[in-house]
């Protein structure tokens, strides 16, 4: 290998380091203060660099913002594709993320405080839709696909829903009960993304079950 390139290497590692770390220091930030209640300074020094490294990763608070979450999303990802296999169990594989992100804000209401900025953010929301759709599509139409022929449509009306859902979750915790808040985000999920509702209800359940057992902490974020 040349040293160019190895020095590339090393930059890019030193880069994705610095940006985990930022996402890092920014998820406890925003736990702790609300987004709103934190500034592009308060992250830089929590993470131990100058205002103007960290404009060099992250256009804005925003696009701070959109990294949490995005990194939220892919957590959720992993932690569904180590316990839910698609040949096995695929309604349980497609309600997990979403089942997991409901659980998770209603215990944590701060959570859900940064979620409901996030969908009213609309660089954020859209793109966080794009994460979600490219999800579904990818469980939907692989090669093994259980749903031949599923069409899949447009989930901003479902991203709209959940976004309400996580503001009341934030602003009257308890509010709404989980159980049946997480059958109404997954019946509406299948129902937009045209997948057949049998089983549904089973595969809710024990994806509640499962997250029940766990706990699902948000250590991991920050």
């Amino acid at each position: 290998m040349s040293g160019e390139y190895l020095k590339n290497l090393d930059r890019v590692h030193r880069k994705t380091i610095l940006r985990s770390r930022i996402l890092r220091c920014s998820t406890a930030l925003f736990l702790e203060k609300g987004f709103e209640g934190t500034t592009v300074r308060e992250i830089a020094d929590s993470a131990g660099i100058l205002n103007g490294s960290l404009y060099h990763m992250f256009t804005n608070k925003e696009g701070i913002l959109h990294g949490v979450l995005e990194e939220l999303m892919q957590d959720l990802f992993l932690w569904t594709d180590s316990r839910f296999s698609f040949e096995e169990r695929p309604l349980e594989r497609l309600c997990a993320p979403l089942c997991a992100l409901a659980y998770m804000s209603y215990h944590h209401p701060p959570l859900a405080g940064i979620i409901s900025i996030g969908y009213k953010t609309y660089t954020v929301y859209s793109n966080l839709v794009d994460i979600l759709n490219k999800w579904t599509y990818h469980n939907i139409c692989s090669e093994n696909r259980t749903y031949p022929e599923v069409h899949i449509v447009n989930l901003y009306a479902f991203a709209g829903a959940l976004g309400n859902i996580m503001e009341s979750f934030e602003k009257e915790p308890g509010m709404l009960d989980l159980t049946i808040t997480m059958h109404f985000l997954i019946r509406l999920y299948f129902n937009l993304c045209e997948i057949p509702m049998e089983g549904v209800d089973s595969a809710i359940h024990n994806v509640y079950d499962v997250m029940q057992k766990e706990g699902l902490p948000i250590s991991t974020l920050t």
